[in-house]
């Protein structure tokens, strides 16, 4: 059955992830939505790899299980050869971006919003892929709402002459994280920041969003 056009049942919603001085970080909450309800409130949607990658999935999350469990046939591969290999964010990157434009012209599109960062030849690689086989790679990539209302603020809070630093970039996507919670029906304020540099690769959380809503006694007419 083509999936070409189709609507999804179980989506998820914004990933952001930018560049800071020493590697990359990832944030994405814990939901992932049925038919519009929090059914799934506990869902790892940042993917630890391997020691050089992680992974970040938006949309249709059993589309990104899907191209996961293809993953993790690679990586397992590269285990069993024990030649010193291991999978890169770049090599990843690439071949996410031919399945999926593959799939694309076949008519059997999946429907993923993929983030991609880790390290790669010793400096940090952040790069994205849609369900189109559309591929970049930024400093600052941000998918789904979050497009629209963080991209700006990271933007805003990005030194002038510097990356950010660790605990600038772990502050950044916390408030990101917070605004997503206040503007996004489909978020939660529980997410999990993924980090991966020289000396670490590891998925960090749950965090709850630190939120005020004293404000909403004020906004009447709605």
């Amino acid at each position: 059955m083509s999936r070409y056009h189709s609507d999804s049942y179980t989506p998820s919603t914004s990933v952001v992830g930018l560049e800071f001085d020493d590697g990359v970080m990832l944030a994405a909450d814990t939901l992932v939505v049925y038919c519009n309800t929090c059914r799934y409130p506990e869902v790892d949607r940042l993917i630890r790899i391997n020691r050089n990658t992680i992974l970040g999935g938006g949309r249709d999350f059993p589309d990104v299980q899907s191209l996961l469990r293809q993953i993790n046939d690679k990586v397992i591969e590269d285990f069993c050869y024990q030649d010193g290999h291991i999978l890169s964010p770049k090599s990843l990157h690439t071949w996410l971006t031919r399945t999926l434009y593959s799939r694309r012209t076949r008519k059997k599109r999946l429907d993923v919003d993929l983030v991609i960062g880790g390290i790669e030849n010793d400096q940090p690689y952040l790069g994205y892929v849609d369900s189109w086989g559309t591929a970049v790679t930024c400093d600052v990539i941000t998918t789904g709402f979050s497009r629209k209302l963080v991209e700006p603020l990271i933007r805003d809070r990005q030194p002038l002459h510097r990356p950010f630093n660790y605990e600038e970039a772990f502050n950044t996507l916390a408030e990101c994280m917070k605004v997503l919670f206040y503007r996004d029906c489909q978020s939660i304020e529980f997410y999990t920041i993924g980090v991966c540099s020289r000396e670490e690769c590891s998925i960090k959380g749950p965090f709850e969003a630190k939120t005020c809503w004293k404000i909403a006694e004020h906004n009447k007419g709605f």
